[in-house]
């Protein structure tokens, strides 16, 4: 769903017709204040790393991809955390700490990183990798802020933004048992997120395989 898809949904919903305010008027961007709002409490819900934010350096839009004489790279923009090994070339590259750099001898293959969100997060290998090789390696990242008419939210059920930005505009014009409905509505959107989040597809267990054989998945039974 685009932000104008979702702009038209919920003017539908709270005013009854399809005069849709324009994206350059101060109701669209009260409005897409609050759908975004609603992506930020989809995007940080406690004990949740939601699936539609899990990506890779090759998809990113920004980031360094391709190794130099450099030690250091810049990080996509929207990079929250490291998910697995950095691949440089097909090697692949453990991440540590940066307090455990000193652990291990020059040449390691490790990887650390350093930064923040104000200033960008790198990528510092410990010794230099050959240069001209690809890199890669997945990643979290944060959710994409709407703005324009064709952004596109990423939740699986962007009803959610929907009925939060209902229950917010609802609460300020001062009907409680409407604003009460729109927030239940929102409330049970988002559960039903967590729970297809955590679900495995059909005859695949969500836990790594016992590779002892003889006994479960890993061997012969």
């Amino acid at each position: 769903m685009t932000l104008q898809e979702a702009q038209n949904m919920l003017h539908a919903i709270y005013q009854g017709d399809s005069s849709v305010p324009s994206s350059t008027s101060g109701e669209w961007a009260y409005r897409t204040v609050l759908i975004n709002e609603a992506v930020n409490k989809w995007a940080n819900l406690k004990g949740v790393l939601w699936n539609e934010l899990w990506t890779t350096l090759e998809d990113s839009l920004d980031g360094d991809k391709v190794t130099t004489d450099s030690k250091s790279y810049d990080m996509p923009s929207d990079f929250m955390f490291l998910g697995s090994f950095v691949d440089v070339g097909g090697v692949k590259y453990e991440v540590v700490s940066p307090d455990r750099v000193d652990d291990y001898p020059a040449d390691a293959h490790i990887v650390f990183v350093s930064g923040n969100t104000a200033s960008g997060y790198k990528l510092n290998f410990v010794s230099a990798p050959e240069a001209g090789k690809t890199i890669d390696y997945p990643y979290y990242k944060k959710p994409s802020e709407l703005s324009k008419t064709t952004d596109v939210i990423e939740m699986p059920d962007p009803q959610f933004c929907i009925d939060w930005a209902l229950y917010r505009m609802r609460s300020n014009d001062g009907d409680g048992q409407l604003a009460g409905a729109s927030r239940a509505e929102a409330l049970t959107s988002l559960e039903a997120m967590k729970t297809r989040n955590f679900m495995s597809p059909p005859n695949h267990a969500n836990t790594p395989l016992d590779t002892q054989e003889g006994f479960g998945y890993g061997g012969l039974i």
